[in-house]
């Protein structure tokens, strides 16, 4: 769904399916890369709103993986948030070490820095 906004303040809304009357139209506030550990805090601080859509309620992100990370324990890309709230303990998937939020947060943004450089 894309959508603009004419001088007028009219809303044009395109869509690439039939969308049936009465069914609720949403938008794409963040790209589709960035990891829900990014993503998710975002929203209650610059729309006022929790998402409760499926990739932000399955800490999979739909089975994408886009927040995976290696575990310290094991080695291994197994290491995912425990439950869907946004602060949650992060769990070895393999061998069961955990990880707190905070860490896990520490060591993504300092990828990201790491990659905006490169």
């Amino acid at each position: 769904t894309r959508y603009t906004q004419t001088m007028a303040g009219e809303m044009i809304v395109r869509a690439a399916k039939h969308i049936p009357k009465g069914e609720e139209i949403t938008t794409q506030y963040r790209g589709p890369n960035t990891g829900n550990i990014l993503r998710r805090p975002d929203f209650p601080a610059n729309w006022l709103f929790s998402c409760d859509c499926p990739r932000c309620t399955d800490p999979t992100e739909l089975g994408t993986m886009a927040s995976t990370m290696i575990c310290a324990g094991c080695q291994e890309p197994c290491l995912l948030p425990a439950s869907s709230a946004l602060d949650c303990v992060w769990r070895c998937t393999n061998c069961q070490t955990e990880e707190t939020h905070e860490n896990v947060t520490k060591v993504v943004q300092a990828l990201e820095i790491e990659l905006d450089v490169f």
